[in-house]
């Protein structure tokens, strides 16, 4: 398993690399404006992919296992294109998502749909390698579309951003096809409607709380659109972009535990991962918010443009929550691959409530300010109850509860 770690940790550095690359680029050539209209089409397609993901998502890696490959495709792909027509008609509705990019953005959460699941299934096959890859195309390949449209083309427009994404998801979806076409030959509709049974029950609860989490993350862009105009929107997502690096190591540690538990079926073995796992993230997390916390506002500006004011103030702000949040991916994860996916839920549901309750109440008055520490309060309560829950229905070892970490949880299971 350490193998899986150490190469999930290069690639989420690298991932995380590449995005500060092209948000970079984003600023800087389209402007904080640009970079607002960005993070708006960015979370239209997420919500597709989102509810698509209510079959495809999560269900997958902890059915991979028990149901064959071949037999959880029909459902999955069926229910793309019934999402794709759903989302088609709800998107206009929510105001989400610049009326001008709607088209763009059903067509682009199709594409990610479908790469999606092939992402989901390796991961449930315990393929880290494979998943890795994908990962690195889909950051890579956006990378030189989007500089290319930018610096060739002289696009400085959020046009060149989507043109990128096109040539991006296509590549990372023929390369994940190749990578599992083995499964995908095995293709079968055999007992079709039970295995879109079994997806729909495993994958409600996971995915509502996916959801949610997915709301809790970016639903103040929208809040900030409506009250304090684009380019507010723009400096926000920067701050998350730039405060989710931090997150990197613990998030590349979350989705080998998803794995390794999701395969398991030793409650003590998946609790000692996850205590391990939780212990290490904090670490990691915390020394790398320090880091980014310490950084002056002018280092930033000299990197993301004059446009970007005050991005210090918001890191600061959402410091709290991102470490709350390293907390609660391990926790939520366990959660996730033990097929408890109603206790994430749960603690979703009560983040989105401060958030949108926050969000409301004070963005008005308070900008960019108020959404910083809704959001961090919000992330905070999450961690709080996991952690209750954890505590509570595990009931971890007395011994094991203490600052040190056994690594040799991360040298006893194999690596696929």
């Amino acid at each position: 398993m350490i193998k899986s770690i150490a190469s999930t940790v290069l690639t989420r550095i690298a991932v995380m690399a590449l995005t500060f690359v092209v948000v970079v680029l984003n600023t800087n050539y389209i402007g904080a404006t640009g970079q607002g209209t960005v993070a708006l089409i960015s979370l239209g397609i997420l919500l597709q992919v989102a509810i698509n993901n209510f079959v495809g998502g999560t269900a997958v890696v902890y059915l991979a296992t028990r149901v064959s490959p071949g037999q959880l495709m029909p459902p999955a792909l069926i229910w793309t294109l019934l999402s794709a027509v759903l989302f088609y008609f709800l998107l206009p509705a929510l105001d989400v998502v610049p009326t001008e990019y709607v088209y763009d953005v059903v067509w682009l959460g199709v594409i990610q749909s479908l790469f999606t699941f092939q992402q989901q299934l390796l991961l449930g096959k315990r393929r880290i390698h494979g998943y890795n890859i994908s990962l690195m195309t889909q950051m890579a390949s956006l990378l030189i579309a989007v500089a290319y449209g930018y610096i060739a083309l002289g696009n400085r427009d959020a046009s060149a951003y989507v043109d990128g994404l096109y040539v991006s998801f296509w590549v990372t979806l023929l390369v994940s096809i190749f990578i599992n076409r083995r499964d995908i030959q095995a293709f079968s509709f055999s007992d079709f409607f039970a295995v879109l049974g079994r997806l729909l029950r495993h994958g409600f609860f996971g995915q509502t709380s996916n959801v949610i989490q997915l709301l809790i993350n970016r639903m103040l862009y929208v809040i900030l659109d409506q009250f304090t105009g684009r380019a507010q929107v723009g400096l926000f997502s920067v701050g998350m972009q730039v405060n989710e690096a931090a997150l990197a190591p613990s998030k590349s540690m979350a989705t080998v535990q998803f794995s390794e538990i999701s395969a398991s079926r030793k409650r003590e073995q998946s609790l000692h991962i996850t205590l391990n796992m939780l212990k290490v993230s904090c670490y990691i997390t915390a020394l790398a918010l320090l880091v980014l916390c310490v950084i002056p506002n002018g280092v930033f500006q000299w990197v993301f443009g004059d446009e970007i004011d005050g991005l210090n103030g918001v890191i600061l702000r959402l410091a709290p929550g991102m470490f709350a949040l390293s907390v609660s991916g391990i926790l939520a994860h366990h959660f996730s691959g033990t097929g408890r996916f109603y206790v994430n839920t749960l603690g979703s549901v009560l983040a989105l409530v401060v958030v949108l309750t926050g969000g409301y109440l004070y963005i008005p008055e308070g900008g960019i300010t108020a959404a910083a520490w809704a959001l961090s309060a919000a992330f905070s309560l999450q961690a709080l109850f996991l952690l209750i829950m954890f505590m509570v229905m595990d009931k971890p070892n007395a011994k094991d509860l203490n600052f040190k970490v056994d690594l040799s949880v991360f040298r006893q299971h194999s690596d696929q």
